[in-house]
């Protein structure tokens, strides 16, 4: 494999793929060094499981269901705290490719906190906020959902964690994509990822109750029935960015199950990929979609993956 068809630099980040795995799918990688063929190199990185202050123990079991469209899953933000992240979870991580830590909150502060610790921190490479999470000062209301309120979570991070870049994970669970898109720059993103899952639900008929994911009642779905969805996203705020002259880089997130997929994304203005529910089906997933973008680029005659990026030709 060619790492200079590859490789890809995000606000710094200097990745060998385009390709990511995305959060809470492969753990903290831990689990990922039974697999003794598994092929870092083919990887940008690992956007480890979601972190806050404290821990949260998460949901009662059963957390996660299988939809004819994808996965819905409702784990509770299940996490051990940032300190046993630092101190116990992360000296046991494999440090063969760029780890990327996803931080929560309950609190504005509490984000800030979160980065603040992560920030002495020379193993990871880069910060995930997660802004999905209801702020529990302002009646529950996510913070991504108010362009107001996602620049000051955004903005407390970037002034905490100076380390690295700071990556605004967006729901598509809003009015204007575009809004939240800009007032995270405007709080100091570095780079923008979407979409976060969609809003679930799957009932069993026999007794009218959920089926799994019984103690959020409701879950977030993931897998190819959001990829429409995370493809509109993407092609509207990488849009409107270059309207607006804002060189920020986007990772699409959303239904990305083969090389195809991949590209899509890439070709509406994704500068890199973040895979999930397909890892669950397929742990060698990761790989073959590289290799897949790889013979993409030769077969075209493409030097890099800059040369697919934003290449969609709109109407």
């Amino acid at each position: 494999m060619s790492n200079k068809l590859l490789r890809i630099n995000l606000a710094g980040l200097e990745l060998r793929t385009p390709v990511l795995i995305a959060s809470g799918v492969v753990g903290y990688g831990i689990e990922y060094e039974k697999l003794n063929d598994f092929n870092y190199n083919m990887i940008g990185g690992i956007v480890l499981k979601g972190v806050n202050l404290k821990g949260k123990v998460g949901n009662p079991e059963p957390r996660i269901v299988d939809s004819t469209v994808g996965v819905i899953n409702a784990i509770g933000l299940e996490n051990p705290g940032v300190d046993k992240l630092i101190n116990e979870v992360l000296p046991k991580i494999p440090k063969k490719t760029s780890l990327i830590a996803n931080i929560l909150g309950d609190t504005v502060q509490e984000y800030a906190d979160v980065a603040a610790k992560l920030n002495s921190v020379s193993e990871i490479h880069a910060i995930e906020v997660n802004i999905s999470c209801p702020n529990v000062k302002r009646g529950g209301q996510l913070f991504g959902s108010n362009p107001d309120i996602t620049r000051e979570v955004i903005h407390a991070v970037k002034s905490s964690y100076l380390r690295g870049p700071v990556i605004a994970k967006l729901s598509p669970s809003v009015t204007d994509i575009t809004e939240i898109a800009k007032a995270s720059v405007d709080g100091g993103a570095d780079i923008i990822s979407l979409i976060n899952t969609m809003p679930a639900l799957a009932i069993n008929i026999n007794v009218a109750r959920p089926i799994a994911v019984l103690g959020n009642n409701f879950g977030g779905l993931s897998g190819p029935a959001i990829k429409p969805i995370g493809l509109c996203k993407v092609c509207q705020v990488y849009q409107f960015f270059q309207k607006a002259g804002i060189k920020i880089p986007i990772i699409g997130i959303g239904g990305i199950m083969t090389p195809d997929d991949a590209i899509e994304y890439m070709a509406a203005g994704a500068s890199a990929v973040q895979i999930g529910t397909i890892m669950f089906s397929d742990d060698r997933a990761y790989e073959k979609i590289t290799k897949g973008i790889e013979k993409y680029l030769i077969q075209h005659h493409y030097d890099s993956v800059q040369k697919i990026i934003g290449s969609l030709k709109l109407n």
